[in-house]
């Protein structure tokens, strides 16, 4: 019996041992170089593109990772991990020993049916938006409980448009609002984009364009994107406010958490196309945390990568990339400013003037308000006359400071401009430093542009 005994407790000291050990060797691969380089440890990332979260892994070479449990979001479906985004044709056999760091990405199939049965368009049950249909349905109605233009609506997954077809049956996209029936409901994207709309100005009596034409007292419109958008107004249209998101926001009214990448929006006209933005034409209202990525923005006259002019409105930490091009009054964030500028970053290629008129800026053209705490990237070309220059700046006037590409990737800047990393609601900016600063909730990835390279 003692001899049982002492070969038991042999036994788990022994097994002890080996568990002691074994830690001690994992611990020591994290610090130890020698010992990182035997163990080999491979970090695996899992990216649940808005789903539930999942704790990220570390495992031995040699080993395989631990299937985790499946992540959550509403409406979809799991449809498995990942090598590449978006595109998703390399599904993760969890059999397989990863033979570097991996990052897994999830997939998500759209649950299909009818998710408006029982909503009502109030702020606790909004509409919900999810192909092209409800968009194209948003604020048509009138009456309480119906699809107005005062109801709250929510997207719950992406929509897409075929980029090879036209937006609608008819053929033109009908904006949601307009001067004499604004948008004053709410907009909640949920961290999803739009892809592939297209909008144009046929003959018409409303003179602002954009997937919302006017928004008003109190609407909102927040954590949405645009993709691939493409505007094109012809000369023989009234149309005189543009922008890939609104064509005008007015008094009380607020854009926040929204983009809009890759995308074109061109007018011809040089009599009525007087605010062209990338993002809003004209803002009397509040514009927070945006930015516009790759983006061509051309017109006549109030030319900005994200406003054509901030009229009466504020516009607060938001960047661009691309560039712009008007006869006059052309800016990287705004065309022209009468209000307040601030905590905003221009790193667009290139701001052109095709005629003689000088009124041209890295951040604005001019400001009869205020303009505090903005950046500029130091080489940007600034075109006049089909002559080139570069300008420099301070971060109280229209050019803004200069940047250079290193401080362009250290968040040092950014945090400087007052953009507030933390991927929560109080602090929405994502920082990865690999890529271009994004949005809490978004799962695209915006790579550095080329040109910033």
């Amino acid at each position: 019996m003692r001899n049982a005994e002492w070969k038991k407790n042999n036994i788990f000291i022994v097994l002890c041992s080996l568990f002691i050990v074994t830690c001690s060797l994992f611990i020591a691969s994290c610090t130890n170089p020698l010992m990182k380089w035997v163990l080999d440890p491979r970090t695996v990332t899992f990216v649940s593109n808005g789903g539930s979260s999942v704790v990220n892994q570390t495992v031995l070479k040699g080993s395989k990772i631990t299937k985790p449990s499946d992540p959550v979001l509403r409406y979809h479906y799991f449809r498995g991990w990942f090598l590449d985004n978006g595109h998703f044709t390399e599904q993760w056999n969890f059999y397989e020993i990863p033979k570097e760091n991996l990052t897994l990405y999830a997939k998500w199939e759209f649950e299909d049916g009818d998710h408006n049965l029982d909503t009502d368009g109030s702020p606790d049950n909004p509409y919900k938006v999810y192909n092209q249909a409800t968009l194209e349905k948003v604020g048509t109605e009138t009456g309480p409980g119906t699809w107005s233009l005062w109801a709250y609506y929510e997207q719950i997954t992406n929509i897409y448009y075929d980029i090879n077809e036209s937006t609608t049956v008819s053929g033109e996209w009908e904006p949601i609002g307009r001067s004499d029936r604004s948008f004053t409901g709410t907009y909640e994207g949920n961290g999803y984009y739009i892809e592939g709309l297209r909008i144009s100005a046929a003959p018409s009596t409303n003179q602002y364009r954009g997937l919302f034409g006017y928004i008003a007292n109190e609407g909102v419109v927040r954590n949405l994107g645009l993709e691939n958008a493409g505007i094109m107004i012809s000369n023989d249209s009234v149309v005189s406010f543009i922008g890939s998101l609104a064509g005008k926001i007015d008094y009380n009214a607020e854009v926040y958490n929204c983009y809009v990448s890759e995308s074109h929006i061109k007018c011809e006209t040089d009599l009525n196309g007087l605010y062209i933005g990338g993002l809003v034409g004209s803002n009397d209202g509040s514009i927070k945390n945006c930015f516009v990525y790759e983006i061509l923005v051309e017109g006549d006259q109030y030319v900005g990568g994200i406003t054509g002019i901030n009229e009466g409105g504020t516009i607060e930490n938001c960047y661009a990339t691309g560039a712009v091009i008007g006869n006059a009054y052309a800016g990287g964030i705004s065309g022209q400013s009468q209000t307040s500028i601030s905590g905003c970053i221009a790193l667009n290629y290139e701001i052109v003037i095709m005629g003689n008129d000088s009124e041209i800026g890295r951040i604005t053209s001019n400001s009869i308000g205020d303009i505090n705490d903005n950046f500029a990237y130091k080489n940007m070309i600034l075109g006049i006359n089909k002559g080139t220059t570069y300008v420099t700046g301070s971060t109280t006037d229209i050019n803004g400071g200069d940047i250079i590409l290193s401080e362009i990737k250290n968040d040092t800047v950014w945090k400087k401009a007052g953009f507030s990393f933390g991927n929560t609601i109080e602090r929405p900016w994502i920082w990865k430093g690999s890529s271009m600063p994004s949005l809490k909730g978004f799962s695209t990835t915006f790579e550095w542009q080329d040109y910033l390279e």
